[in-house]
């Protein structure tokens, strides 16, 4: 079996309404898919969003790294060969983690539709069936956070993950009026995107800790780089703290559990380059005892079920994992997204990832940067 296609396809969907974090506000979502085909007629989808202010990559960026410098390597190939390939296209194009992604996903989609099996076996099989589901929040004044949150909470969810990031004491306001609101048993962590310092962190933990706030962990409260001054939060507070933008890759990973920077990694697949490198980095986490969970990258429905898959793989994940697409986005493109009950996101059923692109939206929702076709003649 040898791949003898490949689409290239880049899409925007609008969110439901503006979306603000600490350092921008977020009014859609950029998607790349990759579909790569066999002789056989078997094919296989990737799924990536570029977040340039995250990843440094651009829609433009991943494209043409996939089709004019990772082509060569995909043409011609055998699909079961997914290391190997992926090894040759990560030495193609250097540091680009999200275009080996949505190619490292449609290698996984493709070889286990060969087979006919879900992905979830090619990972060592099920041990759930099940995510608890955590919907992140924007910043914004506490009533509408309250609003909000009662909204999330009516639709079945049980964990929150509040934007912060500015102001430590008035997001520590609008923390304590969403606790109030939606009682002790709903889980809250707040993610501050690198926006803070020692200090400003120490503020937060202290206005929310007097008033009972019960926060779960607290994500990224340094930049990225401030491995020592994470590790010295740690030991200023019970509250684990979360690195999200300090991991990217297995190397990272290992340099975070040497300087004991984290109670937890959020491992995301586009960051760190799809299955085999989040892979990596939840068995380094393992290893150094350190908890992971599995966190939200912008998916529209093929990296939803990529999530589930590897997150039902995964024996040590404990926490809730983030698929706040179930409330921002205002479309999907697979024609049956993957079902949400009950606060919980259910391993789908099926061939590969258990969806299918719906074509339609594909096509109302593709850019003017337009589709690259590669083809063996």
């Amino acid at each position: 079996m040898k791949i003898t296609k490949m689409n290239v396809t880049a899409l925007t969907i609008p969110l439901k309404e503006k979306f603000q974090v600490s350092f921008r506000f977020v009014t859609d979502t950029n998607v790349i898919i990759v579909e790569l085909e066999t002789d056989d007629g078997i094919t296989g989808v990737g799924e990536v969003t570029p977040l340039p202010r995250f990843n440094g990559q651009t829609v433009e960026s991943i494209k043409a790294a996939i089709d004019r410098y990772m082509r060569p390597y995909i043409i011609g190939e055998n699909p079961f060969k997914i290391n190997k390939i992926i090894n040759k296209i990560k030495r193609a194009v250097i540091e680009n983690n999200p275009a080996v992604c949505a190619v490292d996903l449609a290698l996984h989609d493709l070889v286990a539709r060969a087979h006919n099996v879900p992905v979830v076996d090619l990972l060592g099989g099920e041990v759930r069936n099940k995510i608890l589901a955590v919907i992140e929040m924007p910043i914004e004044n506490p009533e509408k956070s309250v609003k909000r949150a009662k909204n999330n909470i009516k639709h079945g969810f049980k964990a929150l993950k509040p934007k912060v990031g500015f102001n430590p004491y008035e997001d520590a306001e609008r923390v304590i009026a969403i606790r109030k609101a939606v009682g002790k048993d709903v889980i809250i962590r707040v993610d501050v995107n690198q926006a803070w310092t020692i200090d400003q962190t120490l503020q937060f933990i202290k206005a929310t800790e007097l008033e009972d706030a019960r926060i779960e962990l607290i994500e990224q409260p340094l930049p990225k780089w401030d491995l020592e001054g994470l590790a010295y939060l740690r030991t200023k507070t019970d509250i684990p703290i979360m690195v999200d933008e300090s991991v990217f890759t297995p190397q990272d990973a290992l340099n975070v559990i040497k300087n004991k920077s984290a109670d937890i990694i959020n491992i995301k697949q586009n960051k760190s380059g799809g299955i085999i490198g989040s892979m990596k980095v939840a068995a380094l986490a393992e290893s150094a005892g350190i908890d992971y969970l599995i966190g939200v990258d912008d998916p529209l429905g093929v990296g939803t079920a990529m999530k589930v898959h590897m997150g039902c793989a995964l024996e040590k994940l404990t926490r809730a994992c983030e698929f706040t697409e179930y409330m921002v986005y205002s479309d999907y493109i697979v024609k049956k997204p993957v079902p949400c009950i009950d606060g919980y996101v259910i391993l789908p059923e099926g061939p590969g990832f258990g969806v299918e692109l719906d074509l339609k939206k594909i096509n109302k929702y593709k850019t003017d940067v337009g589709t690259v076709r590669t083809e063996k003649r």
